[in-house]
């Protein structure tokens, strides 16, 4: 079920500012790929107390909130990138500045 348009940019706010707030990684610097990860994790484990559910395999990562669904074979990251540009395809007036 999507909630109501508040909730939803809510929510989609909510997700740029964990995907925002992640580490950049370092090609050069292996263990910026390990505390990028652990990051990711936190954030999934947060917005999971807002309804947000996530997996992966390896290949692919899903993660659904607000009955929104994405997936992407980049990344749990990428996932949740995914998600919040398919909740602004779903809903324009989520777009920065758009009007309710």
């Amino acid at each position: 079920m999507t909630p109501d348009l508040a909730t939803l940019r809510r929510l989609v706010d909510l997700v740029d500012a964990e995907l925002a707030a992640l580490p950049a990684i370092d090609t050069a610097d292996l263990d910026t790929f390990r505390k990028r990860r652990g990051a990711v994790e936190a954030a999934a484990r947060r917005l999971a107390l807002e309804g947000a559910r996530s997996a992966g395999d390896g290949s692919l990562h899903r993660f659904a909130l607000a009955g929104i669904r994405s997936s992407s074979t980049m990344g749990l990251d990428g996932a949740m990138q995914n998600w919040a540009v398919a909740a602004r395809k779903k809903h324009p007036s989520l777009e920065a500045g758009g009007a309710e």
